[in-house]
């Protein structure tokens, strides 16, 4: 059956309507509906991902703006020294039941600027289990195992790690006895990884501050020996 081309206006409209539905998710989220995560997830892969074995072309690459666009880069910074456990995009909370919290535009003063697309896209931004993992793999991950737009019957073994069993290795607790896993690392980073997007490609986007805590915060890094 032949296929008939989207115009530049269907595109545009497409682009208008994911935005829409990425900003949308991250209002739920941020109200409490931590699941919807995983629909941001989807809507950032229709926006950013490629896959040429596929034929799969994002959304910004066919409106030709994904190479043309500096990507905002909220990321804490790698440093050199011992591998460790770490998440770039997030805050711990030190306390029992912690779950990780995205900084949203409450990142730590001299960590954000503008980067070309391939650096935000497969630069390590959370290290987890002896593996590191990108924005993309994260992204996929989400989508294509663990409900964003399809269930696996298994899931990859480092993402199952991290997302079930705290391979993240970070725990929180009261009276400095820490004892209770980290929850949401991958979930909290995808809100933070909409919240760039969102930040790039809507000019007023509005600011957007890290939910309010009782709990000093830990900024966690990621460590490359």
């Amino acid at each position: 059956m032949p296929k008939i081309q989207q115009t530049q206006e269907d595109l545009e409209k497409h682009l208008a309507e994911q935005l829409h539905f990425l900003s949308a998710s991250a209002d739920s989220y941020d109200n409490g509906f931590e699941a919807e995560a995983k629909r941001m997830a989807v809507c950032l892969r229709i926006l950013l991902h490629d896959n040429p074995k596929s034929g799969s072309v994002s959304l910004l690459e066919q409106l030709g703006i994904k190479s043309k666009t500096q990507f905002y880069d909220s990321a804490i910074p790698s440093r050199p020294g011992m591998l460790n456990m770490g998440a770039s995009l997030v805050v711990i909370p030190a306390k029992n039941n912690a779950k990780a919290i995205p900084f949203l535009d409450d990142s730590p003063p001299g960590t954000s600027g503008m980067v070309a697309f391939d650096e935000f896209w497969h630069r390590p931004i959370l290290y987890a289990g002896g593996r590191h993992f990108t924005r993309e793999e994260l992204v996929k991950a989400v989508t294509d195992q663990d409900g964003g737009a399809h269930v696996d019957p298994a899931l990859n073994e480092e993402y199952a790690n991290l997302s079930r069993n705290n391979s993240f290795g970070w725990t929180a607790g009261a009276n400095g006895n820490p004892s209770d896993p980290i929850g949401i690392v991958e979930l909290a980073s995808i809100r933070q990884i909409a919240h760039e997007v969102l930040r790039t490609l809507v000019a007023d986007y509005p600011h957007k501050k890290m939910p309010a805590t009782n709990s000093p915060l830990v900024f966690p890094r990621i460590f490359f020996g």
